[in-house]
């Protein structure tokens, strides 16, 4: 059964209270400095994507008996 396609308009932000200081682009360096947010969307396989969510940029939680790594 095919399921639901990722939904935008329930797309969320929540800002984070500790942004960096803006860089000019000619030292951006690919790897070496990253944005203070990301984008996280919760896939479950009996419900597919759920609301995608911009939050602060943190650590990511992983099942350890994930097959990612």
């Amino acid at each position: 059964m095919a399921k639901p396609n990722i939904d935008f308009s329930k797309l969320t932000t929540t800002l984070t209270q500790t942004p960096k200081e803006l860089l000019d682009q000619s030292e951006l360096k690919f790897g070496k400095y990253f944005t203070d947010h990301m984008l996280c969307i919760k896939y479950t396989e009996d419900n597919g994507w759920e609301a995608p969510e911009i939050m602060p940029y943190g650590p990511l939680a992983i099942d350890p008996a994930a097959f990612v790594l």
